[in-house]
């Protein structure tokens, strides 16, 4: 009997393969902002949403810099320096004062002849008719200590008019003074009072005055001490003429009234506190300011 032979090969061992069903899974919905590009088809959605959140976070927090330095150059060239923000404004407030005191009769005119003198001063309150101004007893008076006969208020722009002495610390030892002149279209009062007892040692302070009867001056310095509870020692330059002129501290607040200085010494001067001028009942008064002093601005 003969027998078919048949082959059988390793491909016929093999189990036959199940079929391949596709599956086709949805796609992940993914917020137009947050879609991935098609260039990072192979990142993960999670991935691509962190590296767009730290990209926005980086463009808002470039934005937000560029606007604080712009806000900051801004700042800067409108606000400028203490300085020169006093310098302008002190064209429109300090007035030179000038005292004048004739000699009593034949034989004083001719021991002390006819004193002259000149000093500063800060238009606190103004109206229509008068300008009511802060300056040093001193200034105003005589080498006797008597009250000067004629006293005259000169401007920047070199306008002069007559004053005359309105109101005086009852106490003598009190270097401040109160004078009335007439209004000057040209100046009227830029500052407010400060109070003495937010002045602090270290303090920056800005002296104005005119030195020796010239032009004005701005210096500037520190607050050294509070002497007494009462006297402001600075280190701001005064001279002979800044008598009379303002102190203010860094936010341009007047704190005193340059007074004097100690000969012989670097850096000492004094100022009695503006302030003083809210005790009203500290004062005489020679002329009728109560409605002046109404208009005088406090801190």
């Amino acid at each position: 009997m003969k027998h078919d032979i048949i082959q059988i090969t390793a491909e016929d061992l093999r189990e036959p393969e199940p079929d391949r069903i596709r599956v086709e899974l949805p796609e992940e919905t993914v917020p137009p902002a947050f879609s991935p590009s098609p260039d990072k088809k192979n990142v993960s959605p999670v991935f691509s949403r962190i590296l767009t959140w730290k990209n926005a976070a980086l463009c808002s927090l470039g934005i937000l810099t560029l606007v604080c330095l712009l806000l900051t150059v801004s700042m800067t060239k409108n606000i400028g320096s203490i300085e020169q923000r006093v310098a302008e404004q002190a064209k429109e407030s300090v007035v030179i004062v000038t005292m004048e005191a004739p000699a009593d009769g034949f034989w004083d005119s001719l021991v002390r002849g006819n004193e002259q003198g000149v000093g500063t001063g800060i238009v606190i309150a103004s109206n229509r008719s008068q300008q009511l101004i802060l300056t040093n007893r001193h200034v105003v008076f005589d080498s006797r200590m008597r009250p000067a006969r004629n006293l005259y208020v000169t401007t920047q722009d070199e306008s002069t008019v007559p004053a005359r002495i309105a109101a005086l610390p009852k106490d003598p030892d009190i270097d401040l003074a109160l004078i009335l002149a007439d209004a000057i279209p040209s100046i009227h009062p830029v500052w407010k009072i400060g109070k003495l007892k937010n002045v602090r040692q270290g303090d920056k302070v800005v002296a104005i005055g005119h030195p020796l009867g010239m032009d004005f001056s701005i210096t500037n310095g520190i607050c050294s001490s509070i002497r007494d509870d009462f006297l402001i020692q600075h280190s701001a330059a005064i001279n002979p003429g800044n008598s009379g002129g303002p102190l203010l501290d860094q936010n341009g607040r007047i704190v005193g009234v340059n007074t004097f200085l100690i000969e012989d010494s670097q850096g000492i001067f004094f100022a009695f506190p503006a302030d003083y001028v809210r005790q009203q009942h500290a004062w005489e008064f020679y002329e009728d300011i109560r409605e002046l002093l109404k208009k005088v601005k406090y801190e």
